[in-house]
């Protein structure tokens, strides 16, 4: 039997080393409830006797409560930026660690903004039920994970592309924390490639309008938008408090990128090149977003942006 002091605050009761263990971990949640600054700290004296009369002496442990972090989660494969053909085989691999310990971790894919599908999945509920049955706990705290997008299965053509993330679970009592990396994008490229040189002599725009962004440069800043936005999307969430600088800042750089899509636009018509209705169209869904983010539907937003990203690829 163990008995523990008022000064833990278990009012000198007796009680077995699991409910002990029990009230104990009820009490540092009461404490760390109270406590902004720092986890709480305390200094518990025990006492144990045995059924036979037995008894050690009283010995005091000082146990301090950890603030429980987030989990962490980063691609060692592939890099980030990533062109391959439609049969190649792409190795993903993650890593992922908690200070306390992992419940779920894994990879989600998906092409050209349709449903999305799991590449890995692993539980570590494993620890989760040895805790439930004998009251010990020896959580997976790191995990290297890996497995292989074949991407052949899929029918690609070299205007697809292929966007994943990876995330991570923590075993967190009252809720799980999770954690997602960006967006991470795979595009999809022909075998063979020919090039072309416009001759832009007398070409109007090239002297004495603008300077024409590229598409794939178009293309990566509206990438970069959207993980932006997904990541403000969150924290509200969370939070519940708009990040209004950061949104200020996200809705002048959208308008200016859809600036720069119609300027694309119209200087591909100057060449001859009839073929640009996809680029209004995208121009069209990232005033759209900006629109969103101004009332703070950033959810809305997020679909608006992944739609200028489908039109303009």
């Amino acid at each position: 039997m163990v008995t523990s002091s008022a000064s833990a605050g278990l009012s000198n009761q007796t009680c077995g080393p699991s409910s002990c263990l029990a009230r104990i971990r009820n009490l540092f949640q009461e404490a760390h409830r109270r406590t902004t600054d720092q986890p709480p700290t305390k200094l518990i004296p025990w006492v144990a006797k045995a059924a036979d009369g037995m008894e050690l002496p009283e010995n005091k442990f000082r146990i301090r409560a950890r603030q429980d972090e987030g989990p962490q989660v980063w691609f060692e494969s592939p890099a980030e930026a990533l062109e391959v053909t439609t049969l190649a085989e792409v190795l993903m691999r993650i890593r992922v660690s908690d200070d306390f310990g992992l419940t779920k971790a894994g990879i989600m894919f998906e092409v050209n903004n349709e449903e999305e599908y799991p590449l890995l999945a692993k539980d570590f509920l494993e620890a989760t039920e040895e805790l439930k049955k004998t009251g010990k706990l020896s959580p997976e705290t790191r995990a290297s994970l890996e497995k292989v997008l074949p991407l052949e299965h899929f029918e690609l053509a070299q205007t697809d592309s292929v966007m994943y993330y990876a995330f991570a679970e923590d075993n967190k009592p009252e809720m799980a924390q999770r954690t997602q990396t960006d967006l991470r994008f795979i595009d999809i490229r022909p075998f063979k490639r020919t090039y072309r040189i416009v001759d832009a002599d007398g070409m109007p725009g090239e002297q004495q309008g603008p300077q024409l962004k590229s598409l794939e440069e178009l293309i990566a800043r509206q990438r970069y938008t959207l993980n932006r936005t997904i990541q403000i999307a969150r924290r509200f969430t969370h939070t519940q408090q708009a990040d209004l600088s950061g949104v200020d800042a996200l809705i002048k750089f959208e308008a200016e990128l859809a600036k720069s899509t119609r300027e694309l636009a119209e200087g591909l018509q100057a060449r001859g090149i009839d073929d640009t209705e996809l680029l209004y169209q995208a121009e069209t869904a990232m005033l759209g977003a900006t629109d969103s983010l101004s009332a703070g539907k950033y959810d809305t937003a997020t679909l608006q942006q992944r739609d200028a990203l489908k039109k303009s690829h």
